[in-house]
């Protein structure tokens, strides 16, 4: 879905639904107090964020799989993979399955390193555990209370902190900023501080990030960019911040399916502007192969401001 307006900023909303933030977290909280976590055999990295989607948990998780195979170590991903049909743990295949099988995420970490799905995380640890891998990494997992992790970081987006600040269903938090930081080691902080979020990090270890995107120097070039993400202004901003000429933007639920009718629509609506179809590879690898044609994907990567920072975490867990 697309997150309301009173999820970025405090408004009446938030005070109406707040009753019903209470019984969430109240939810919450038997969950984790009946929960027995499984410890693995592998160490375990877990990549969270406190709010509901576009944090950057997945290019950092493959920003960190990357460091780990450059030590000559093992990983692999372990995703609960949301909007997948599947409900059978599984070792994906990208030459076989597709978005609609694992969700979109599981196909872009296993062009990394081998991915797990599975919606029962201790069924897919343990089935980590039997292979021959070195480390599991969890991407989203902060609030999942069944599996021990050995280390735990918190992705945060600069240019959107934590919202109007309010848990679920009156904002975009799954917990409190407090809460979340008790369950991790240090915080994953991409981009600039707009939202004034550096202050109230306590004395958690701040690890620097960047989003890098490659550049578009073509000025007379013009794009129609579309996709379906919980916060799709990140990608539009994005593409504007490295020169890409963006005439027209339109937006879809996060994780939706493209059907032929949308293809249709955005190839008339670019033709219209004698412009080209841009959107995010998670997006694209959403699309089938028919719909594919002619449409371009921004790349995004995560890069540490001090990468030796983050290395020497992953390295304290072998």
């Amino acid at each position: 879905m697309k997150q309301p307006s009173f999820w970025k900023e405090v408004s009446l909303y938030n005070f109406l639904l707040f009753p019903f933030s209470i019984i969430y977290q109240l939810i919450s909280c038997i969950k984790n107090a009946v929960s027995r976590p499984y410890k693995p055999s592998k160490p375990v990295i877990c990549i969270g964020n406190v709010t509901v989607g576009g944090a950057g948990k997945t290019p950092t998780a493959i920003a960190i799989a990357k460091i780990i195979t450059d030590m000559g170590k093992k990983p692999v991903f372990l995703t609960r993979g949301y909007g997948g049909s599947l409900r059978v743990t599984t070792i994906v295949n990208p030459d076989i399955h597709k978005a609609k099988d694992t969700g979109d995420e599981p196909i872009l970490l296993s062009r990394v390193a081998t991915t797990i799905v599975s919606k029962n995380r201790v069924t897919g640890a343990k089935l980590a555990c039997e292979k021959d891998f070195d480390v599991i990494i969890m991407d989203d997992g902060l609030q999942n209370p069944t599996i021990e992790k050995t280390i735990s970081l918190l992705v945060i987006d600069g240019s959107y902190g934590i919202g109007s600040g309010y848990i679920i269903p009156a904002g975009p938090l799954r917990e409190s900023l407090k809460s979340g930081l008790s369950k991790v080691e240090a915080v994953v902080f991409i981009g600039d501080d707009k939202k004034y979020i550096l202050s109230k990090l306590e004395d958690k270890k701040i690890i620097k990030a960047k989003i890098k995107a490659k550049k578009h120097d073509k000025k007379t070039d013009k794009y129609v960019a579309f996709c379906g993400l919980g916060n799709p202004d990140k990608f539009f901003n994005t593409l504007v911040e490295n020169g890409y000429n963006v005439r027209e933007k339109k937006e879809f639920p996060d994780h939706y399916n493209y059907k032929q009718q949308d293809i249709d629509d955005l190839r008339n609506l670019a033709k219209s502007w004698n412009a080209k179809l841009i959107t995010t590879e998670k997006d694209y690898v959403r699309l089938s192969n028919v719909h594919k044609k002619d449409i371009e994907t921004l790349p995004i990567s995560i890069e540490f401001e001090k990468e030796q920072e983050i290395r020497k975490i992953v390295e304290s867990i072998f």
